[in-house]
C-alpha cells in the first residue's frame, strides 16, 4: 500500500481576494481623496452673520469653489476668522491680492442686492488677484471691491463739489437705461470736492464723449418763482436709489470718444448741465434776482440762468454767478451790455409788465472783443421807438430822483424833448445825463439857459387861501 503524498499547491487562496479588493479600493479612493484634495485657507471677517458650518458656499462667476468648514473668535475678540476648503482646481487663484467678502441680503433706501441669498443663504463671493504670490491668510472685506482697473469696458472719474446721495453702486443712466455704476469715491487732496470713480460697461462705453455732460438725477428736483415751477424727476429707479444721468449735446455729438481715467465734472441737476460756460456780473443790487430762477434772456431765447448770488461787503456789490448755454458763447466778449428787464410804470410810460408775471430777467446786447467772462450791469437802452431828429444836450444833477429815461424836457409845458440817458460821472459827486431836444425847438437852447427838475406836486397853503402847483 502506498503512503499518500501531501503536496501543496501554489498560489493565492480564494480567501484573500476579498481582502485584497477592499486594499485595492481603499488605495483608489485614498489617491483619489489625496488628487482632488482641497487648500485649506483663512479669511478674517469683523463678523459670521449668515454663515454656516458646511453649508455656506464661496462662490467664483457662479460656481461654487469652497466650502466654509470651521468658524472661530480670533485672540483679539474683534473679529472672526472663517477655515475655508477650496477645490484644488481653484487653488491657483490663492493669490496675495485675491478679494473675499460675504455677499448676503441687504435692503436699504439706496440700494437693493443679494436678493437671491434669501433661498439659498449667504456665500463668499472671490475676486481673483492678478500677483503670483501664493497666499493662504487674508482679510474679507465689507463690501464689494471696485471693477478691476483692467476690466473691459471705460473707466471715468467726476468730479463734484459734494456726494450728496451718490453711493457705492450708483447706477449710471442714458436715457433711463443703466449702462454703468458708481465704483469708489474720495475727497480730493485739498479737501474741498470729491472724485467718483465710475464704470461703464463695455456695450455701451461708444456713449462717452469727450463732451458729454454728467448731472446727479437723484431724487425730485423742484424749483419755482415769479417766473413759474419746475418739476424734473428722471425715473422712479434713481429717485428710490439715486442715480446719476447723462447726455451729449447734439452740437457736440461729433466728438472724440472718451478714454479711460477721463475726468468730467458731475452738475447738481439736469439745468446746470444743459449750460455749463460760467461767468459773473456784478450788481448795485440783488432786488428781483433770485438764484436758479432769474433768466439771462436774448430775443426771446433762454441764454442762462443765476445760479448762485454773493455779497461783498467790502465793495458793496452784489455779484451773480451765471451758467450759460454753450450754444450762446457768443455773450462772453468784450463789449456786451447786460440790463435787468424789471417792470416800470411812471407817469410817462409802462413798460415789462410781462415781468410782473414771468419774473424779472436780464438781457444783453452781445459785444465782439476778446473773451470775457466777468461784467458790470448797465443802464437798460431805451430802444422801444426811433427817436426823432434833433440836438443832443448834456447836463449834470446832484441826484437822479424823478429822472427817467424817456421823461419829457418842458418849456413853457410843451414838450420840446427828452431825456435819452443819464449815469454816474467819472468822479462819482454828480450824475450826468443827456437830453435830446426836438429839432424844431433847438434854437431855444442858449449858453445861458437853465435846467431844472418838475415833478409830484408842490401845494403852499396860508390863510388866504391854497396854491397848488404840479408838473407833469
Amino acid at each position: 500500500m502506498e503512503t499518500p503524498v501531501i503536496k501543496k499547491k501554489k498560489g493565492i487562496s480564494p480567501i484573500w481576494i476579498l481582502p485584497i479588493i477592499a486594499l485595492m479600493i481603499g488605495g483608489w479612493l485614498l489617491y483619489e481623496s489625496y488628487k482632488n484634495a482641497g487648500v485649506d485657507i483663512v479669511v478674517h471677517f469683523p463678523d459670521a452673520e449668515g454663515i454656516s458650518i458646511g453649508k455656506s458656499e464661496v462662490i467664483y462667476k457662479g460656481i461654487s469653489i469652497g466650502v466654509v468648514r470651521d468658524i472661530t473668535v480670533d485672540p483679539t475678540v474683534d473679529s472672526v476668522s472663517l477655515q475655508i476648503e477650496i477645490k484644488k482646481v481653484a487653488a491657483s487663484g490663492l493669490v496675495k491680492d485675491s478679494k473675499f467678502w460675504i455677499v448676503k441680503p441687504e435692503v436699504s433706501a439706496g440700494k437693493i442686492r443679494g436678493l437671491e441669498t434669501l433661498l439659498s443663504g449667504s456665500y463668499i463671493a472671490v475676486q481673483r488677484g492678478v500677483s503670483e504670490e501664493p497666499c493662504a491668510e487674508f482679510t474679507g472685506l465689507t463690501e464689494p471691491p471696485p471693477i478691476p482697473a483692467d476690466a473691459p469696458g471705460l473707466h471715468i472719474k467726476l468730479t463734484a463739489d459734494n456726494l450728496g446721495s451718490i453711493q457705492r453702486g450708483t447706477m449710471l443712466y442714458y436715457k433711463n437705461i443703466q449702462i454703468g455704476s458708481v465704483q469708489s469715491y474720495k475727497l480730493n487732496e485739498s479737501g474741498a470736492g470729491v472724485i467718483i470713480d465710475a464704470y461703464i460697461e463695455p456695450q455701451h462705453k461708444h456713449l462717452i464723449k469727450t463732451k458729454t455732460r454728467f448731472w446727479n438725477s437723484s431724487g425730485i428736483n423742484f424749483k419755482g418763482g415769479l417766473s413759474g415751477f419746475k418739476f424734473r424727476m428722471e425715473s422712479m429707479a434713481s429717485l428710490i436709489y439715486g442715480g446719476i444721468s447723462l447726455y451729449t449735446p447734439s452740437f457736440q455729438i461729433d466728438s472724440p470718444l472718451a478714454q479711460n481715467e477721463r475726468t468730467f465734472h458731475l452738475y447738481n441737476d439736469y439745468d446746470d448741465a444743459e449750460f455749463g460756460l460760467n461767468m459773473t456780473l456784478h450788481l448795485p443790487t440783488a432786488q428781483g434776482i433770485e438764484a436758479e430762477v432769474t433768466k439771462v434772456m436774448y430775443r426771446g431765447f433762454e441764454a442762462g440762468i443765476v445760479t448762485d448770488i454773493d455779497f461783498d461787503e467790502d465793495n458793496h456789490i452784489v455779484t451773480a454767478h451765471i451758467s450759460i448755454n454753450p450754444k450762446a458763447e457768443f455773450i462772453l466778449r468784450e463789449g456786451t451790455r447786460f440790463w435787468v428787464v424789471e417792470p416800470e410804470v411812471s407817469i410817462n410810460r409802462v413798460r415789462n409788465l410781462d415781468t410782473l408775471i414771468k419774473g424779472v430777467y436780464i438781457a444783453f446786447e452781445p459785444g465782439d472783443g476778446n473773451y470775457k467772462d466777468y461784467f458790470n450791469v448797465q443802464k437798460a437802452p431805451f430802444t422801444d421807438k426811433i427817436l426823432p431828429e434833433g440836438k443832443t444836450f448834456t447836463i449834470t444833477t446832484g441826484n437822479s430822483s424823478s429822472i427817467q429815461i424817456a421823461a419829457p424836457v418842458l418849456y413853457r409845458k410843451l414838450k420840446v424833448g427828452e431825456i435819452t440817458d443819464f449815469h454816474l460821472r467819472a468822479d462819482g459827486n454828480k450824475i450826468r445825463g443827456e437830453i435830446l431836444i426836438y429839432k424844431k425847438y433847438a434854437h431855444l437852447v442858449r449858453s445861458n439857459s437853465v435846467f431844472w427838475k418838475v415833478g409830484g406836486i408842490k401845494i403852499k397853503a396860508n390863510l388866504n387861501g391854497v396854491d397848488i402847483e404840479s408838473g407833469t
